[in-house]
């Protein structure tokens, strides 16, 4: 009995964390939330946020704020309190509430900055959790496998989705230090590592273009586009992009990266890499 109550904790443990990470296509199935970013500053202090029930069964959600750190290689981890954390500077309501199916709800969240506070960026997450003791029926009682045996498992529905608050002047730049590849375990992909330095009070933010070039054709192929954020903790940034290179490219091939301080149509890109395929 005890050994089978420690596998359900497991289980429902893996469960949530499977499906926090800045929605995973199994929560939005169930969650669709609106906006996934929540700003706020001095001239506007109050913001608003609609989930809405995608399934076809009641659920009940408890909302709270809490503090999420970024490491140096991008990755997030969920903490007490750091720094520039805004959690004890928000207020929101309603803190819980039950949604029939396709209904939504409104959530309204305030910045309340404290006195003296110094200029700059600080951030904390808006938490969606599921009460799975007031789920409808229809949706209980999930078969997985853990130690070889079957044990019935509610999977509780959770969502993160970061709260960024401004406060007096914001200045802040992300750059493209530097670029290299190597090769992937995975066949046909490479890994692009790269490196960025972030300045300022406030969180960096670009945008990468990656496209193939070969010899003889004037147009480059688009590969991908990514975001790239450096949270105000973070002064270095490594990431690592995997990237899958057509089956057809030429042996000449290059990788064309084009780093952009903004998405606006006619914006230029601040820098351009170019980089050969590894052999």
């Amino acid at each position: 009995m005890h050994s089978q109550r420690l596998a359900l904790i497991s289980l429902l443990f893996l469960g949530q964390i499977l499906l926090t990470p800045a929605f995973p296509v199994a929560a939005q199935e169930i969650l669709f939330v609106t906006p996934t970013r929540i700003e706020l500053s001095d001239e506007k202090p109050v913001q608003t946020v609609n989930i809405t029930n995608q399934s076809d069964i009641s659920r009940a959600y408890v909302i709270s704020i809490v503090d999420v750190l970024m490491t140096e290689t991008g990755s997030t981890v969920v903490v007490e309190h750091f720094d520039y954390s805004a959690k004890r500077m928000l207020r929101f309501v309603p803190r819980r509430f039950v949604l029939e199916p396709k209904k939504s709800q409104t959530i309204r969240i305030m910045a309340r900055p404290r006195p003296n506070l110094p200029e700059g960026q600080y951030h904390s997450h808006l938490r969606f959790l599921e009460d799975v003791s007031k789920r409808g029926e229809g949706d209980k009682g999930k078969k997985s496998i853990a130690r070889g045996a079957a044990i019935s498992v509610d999977i509780s529905y959770e969502a993160l989705i970061p709260i960024i608050m401004s406060h007096g002047r914001v200045e802040s730049e992300i750059i493209m230090k530097g670029a290299r590849l190597e090769k992937s375990s995975r066949p046909g992909y490479v890994e692009l590592l790269l490196d960025f330095d972030r300045k300022g009070n406030g969180q960096g933010r670009g945008y990468l273009d990656i496209e193939l070039e070969e010899p003889g054709n004037p147009d480059p192929t688009q590969l991908s586009r990514h975001t790239i954020n450096a949270y105000r903790e973070v002064d270095t940034l490594h990431r690592s992009i995997s990237i899958e290179v057509p089956e057809d490219a030429s042996t000449d091939a290059r990788l064309r990266l084009s780093f952009f301080e903004t998405r606006d149509k006619d914006a230029s890109p601040v820098k351009e890499v170019t980089l050969d395929l590894p052999e």
